[in-house]
């Protein structure tokens, strides 16, 4: 199973583990003929938990590459996204009549 976004791809390290394999998409030889996306650079082994701390951080890395923000910026642009990918995730349960 392959967990992927525009931006990333969550692979498990093995079937029976709790750890994934995080790589960004990123730019192959930009401005050149053969230039593609491809997924590089993983980081191996990470909690899931601590693999959406890092998308969240190069979401905002991405947003602000060539600028200075302030801490209190990150923290708010890193919630909203953190809230965006927690909603993703929830799903509405059907209510149970109890009888």
């Amino acid at each position: 199973m392959t967990i992927e976004d525009y931006d990333f791809k969550l692979e498990p390290v093995s079937d029976d583990s709790a750890l994934w394999d995080l790589s960004f998409k990123k730019i192959v030889n930009k401005g050149k003929v053969n230039e593609r996306e491809d997924f590089s650079s993983p980081l191996y082994g990470l909690p899931l938990n601590g693999a959406i701390r890092r998308i969240i951080n190069h979401r905002i890395i991405a947003k602000h590459k060539d600028e200075a923000i302030s801490m209190k910026t990150y923290f708010k642009e890193y919630h909203i996204l953190w809230d965006e990918i927690l909603a993703l995730c929830k799903e509405d349960k059907p209510s149970r009549d109890k009888n």
